[in-house]
């Protein structure tokens, strides 16, 4: 928790809105882009990969493992196994890149190295299972959450309106986009049939 107190997470502010501004100047001036790509996907991968720590070559490897991450969360359907095969060669470069000697010293992934520890794991491996949990879940949602709100603020240009008239609500429209449109859905429940069938039950009942 010490790791991501608000105050150190407030330090990583500037750097975020810097980034954040220098890649929307760079599409506007083109005039023509992909929100959902070059937007959401790109910035989020760049800000994760900083404040982890991640080398800056193969960023791009995080999407996959992340849809890898919630779509196997549910049944072995088609879906699961697609996942996995698209995610190959993710799953290499993630492992590799969350390593003690490929973090970048600064970030929050060299910090989860030093405290990482449990009793059924040794302290370095544990360190760097953590340090994987931020391209399993942050990317993904992230960079959803951001293309599901310009597609809903280009869906109600009424509301887009509102929001350039006053930018103060971004944090609200933000906010109303996790609650309108949810980013992922990865929670799944499975049946047994058999255990939950009446019959059993009624036999549980008379013994």
């Amino acid at each position: 928790m010490r790791m991501l107190a608000p105050s150190l997470v407030r330090s990583w502010r500037e750097q975020i809105m810097q980034g954040a501004d220098e890649l929307v100047a760079e599409l506007v001036a083109r005039g023509n882009f992909d929100a959902a790509v070059e937007l959401s996907e790109h910035f989020v991968l760049n800000v994760i990969g900083d404040i982890v720590g991640l080398p800056q070559e193969g960023r791009e490897h995080m999407l996959a493992y992340g849809n890898m991450a919630m779509n196997t969360s549910g049944p072995r359907n088609e879906t699961y196994i697609e996942s996995i095969a698209q995610a190959a060669d993710s799953i290499g470069w993630v492992e590799t890149a969350c390593r003690r000697d490929a973090v970048a010293a600064g970030g929050v992934g060299r910090a989860g190295l030093r405290r990482g520890r449990c009793r059924r794991y040794p302290r370095r491996a544990m360190g760097e299972v953590f340090v994987r949990l931020f391209p399993t879940a942050a990317v993904d949602t992230t960079s959803s959450t951001i293309a599901n709100a310009i597609h809903n603020l280009a869906s109600n240009p009424d509301q887009w309106r509102l929001l350039r008239e006053d930018p103060s609500l971004a944090r609200n429209a933000f906010q109303e986009t996790i609650r309108f449109t949810q980013a992922i859905h990865p929670l799944y429940r499975t049946t047994n049939s058999r255990a939950g069938s009446p019959a059993r039950r009624s036999r549980r009942g008379r013994r």
